[in-house]
């Protein structure tokens, strides 16, 4: 919750990219050709996996893991040059949309060179020898925070890209990286544009607890947010994921979603999702599309920043390697699955006008997820039928016929019941 967040990053909703795997040429001219389809689904930023070139030393399957990082000042040249990358912004910025690089300074490739050049960069184990944190992320080496002259030098770095017109960085395991070094990193990138995006991959709370176990800090959502915009919804995806059962008790997670956002300021806002690059893909879990079209909705517009990995729309099921070429398949892409989310994100422009206040309060049923929104101008009711068991509920709406707002239909609330048979967004006023 930076000072400075604006409460407009609630109309924004961001497309998840891999370049590496995102076409058959896995490069970032692929990604540029295809930023208008992303434009037409109603996105506003895309987020970029890392762009630089993975380690050699202790690689990880044939291409290595994006993640362990050899240089960060150059392209992975798989994926192009400097000048693609500088052409894929400003392509993005003539559409509108804003382009997010994920940025990994918790640790580096194996072989980078300041291993050689720094090695007192160096997080080091009880034997003094450079080491990590979380034992089988075998390919990299953590970073030490405590060396003024290092936290420079990523300072340095952070500014460079920003200086490229990049709109925000998505952190990798911020929470391991400690708070001042945060704050200060976000003064600096607010100087370069005020309007500069931080997201922090924040932590589950079983990797706090057994991190916690070995003696070492990690900072927590609430800490977080005194430099970032936005952090994961991982302190509670484990509620998320228990959703997937066709028997779990939905009020569960419409509980903790309350708790979640009556526990945090006004303006720390989450990012939601269903899957990412790090987590099964959503079609795997329920190999349903009407239950994956109702768990899509439901991500995008909750108060917060919806958030699609690239292969979501096509209804994938595998979730591609970190260390091979594995690419999307696209040969399901769905276009009115597309049409549909570009009108979701284009009401989540309109529920969510720029007053501060906007209260979202999720509704305790079993067998489907809704909400209740409302502020000074504006009152809507969803209801997402991720079960997929088109169920008629009790509702306190007054009767009557109601458009849909998501697909125009209209809905009949008679003896203050509605059928759930599909996403469904209602404005009362």
């Amino acid at each position: 919750m930076a000072k400075t967040t604006d409460y407009s990053i609630r109309k924004e909703s961001i497309y998840q990219i891999y370049p590496r795997v995102y076409s058959k040429k896995g490069d970032l001219n692929s990604v540029s050709a295809d930023l208008q389809r992303i434009k037409d689904m109603g996105f506003t930023i895309i987020y970029l996996l890392p762009i630089h070139e993975p380690g050699l030393l202790n690689r990880k399957g044939s291409m290595g893991c994006p993640y362990s990082i050899k240089d960060y000042y150059q392209i992975d040249p798989n994926l192009g040059t400097i000048e693609d990358f500088k052409n894929l912004v400003t392509k993005a910025h003539d559409l509108g949309l804003k382009v997010m690089m994920d940025i990994v300074i918790n640790h580096t490739a194996c072989d980078n060179p300041w291993t050689e050049k720094h090695p007192d960069y160096y997080y080091l184990d009880k034997d003094g020898k450079p080491s990590r944190k979380v034992a089988d992320w075998t390919d990299i080496l953590d970073l030490n925070y405590q060396n003024e002259e290092l936290r420079n030098e990523l300072f340095k770095m952070l500014e460079y890209w920003a200086k490229l017109n990049v709109d925000g960085f998505r952190c990798d395991v911020a929470p391991l990286i400690d708070k001042k070094f945060w704050n200060e990193a976000s003064k600096k990138l607010r100087k370069i544009n005020k309007d500069f995006i931080l997201l922090a991959e924040s932590a589950e709370e079983d990797f706090i607890y057994h991190l916690r176990e070995g003696d070492i800090k990690v900072l927590t959502d609430y800490e977080l947010y005194s430099a970032f915009d936005l952090c994961y919804c991982y302190d509670i995806i484990k509620y998320i994921k228990q959703s997937f059962d066709i028997d779990y008790d939905l009020s569960k997670l419409a509980d903790v979603i309350n708790y979640q956002q009556t526990m945090l300021p006004l303006n720390a806002f989450k990012t939601w999702f269903v899957e990412n690059h790090d987590i099964d893909r959503l079609m795997y879990r329920v190999n349903d599309k009407e239950r994956a079209k109702n768990y899509t909705a439901l991500v995008l517009l909750l108060k917060g920043v919806g958030f699609i990995y690239a292969g979501q729309e096509a209804y994938c099921t595998n979730r591609p390697s970190l260390f091979e070429k594995d690419d999307v398949d696209w040969s399901l892409l769905d276009h009115d699955f597309e049409k549909l989310i570009g009108r979701i994100n284009d009401l989540k422009k309109r529920m969510f006008d720029d007053e501060e206040y906007v209260n979202q309060q999720m509704l305790p049923y079993k067998d489907i997820i809704a909400f209740i929104q409302y502020d000074k101008k504006h009152k809507y009711y969803g209801f997402f039928d991720v079960k997929a068991h088109k169920m008629t509920i009790n509702t306190d709406i007054a009767d009557g016929v109601y458009q849909n707002q998501i697909d125009d239909t209209y809905i009949t609330i008679k003896n203050g019941l509605i059928e759930v048979d599909r996403p469904i967004l209602i404005q009362i006023y």
